[in-house]
């Protein structure tokens, strides 16, 4: 990021305001501030991939639920995931529970479940939308279960 006070780098995690901080902001840039550049690192050879979005219409641009998973399997189990909700909160939303039920297990339709319902945990539906909390469950469950097929 660069400002008038200069640049500066944050990690990604750190980006955006969770909801229970701040609700009147999303990010953590500054009055002035730009966000110039972002690294990705290189992934491995053996990372794998997965996307799905659900919309209530083709046409519609924003999803119901959407979600991004990133695994590295090694050895016949995950060794490190990244699974990011889209839609779920005011910001992408990290599912770090989902992520430590993935680490260290085989990735199956157990698993796969586990890490869904774990993505879950905590969920507080607003009023008119409790009905996207079994929507999400499923649809994290099917993207781990795309990126492994991956594998």
């Amino acid at each position: 990021m660069k400002g008038k006070k200069g640049a500066r780098e944050i990690a990604l995690d750190d980006l955006f305001v969770r909801p229970e901080t701040d609700v009147t902001r999303e990010h953590v840039l500054n009055s002035g501030e730009l966000l110039t550049e972002i690294r990705v690192p290189a992934p491995s050879d053996s990372t794998r991939s997965a996307y799905t979005k659900i919309g209530q219409k083709e046409s519609f641009d924003w999803p119901l639920t959407e979600v991004a998973v990133v695994l590295e399997p090694r050895g016949g189990v995950v060794s490190k995931a990244s699974i990011v909700l889209g839609a779920a909160a005011p910001i992408p939303w990290r599912a770090t529970a989902a992520e430590k039920a993935l680490t260290g297990k085989p990735l199956n339709e157990q698993t796969a479940r586990d890490a869904a319902a774990a993505a879950m945990q905590g969920a507080t539906p607003l009023s008119q939308n409790a009905y996207k909390i079994p929507m999400f469950e499923a649809v994290v469950r099917r993207t781990i279960m795309a990126a492994g097929q991956e594998a």
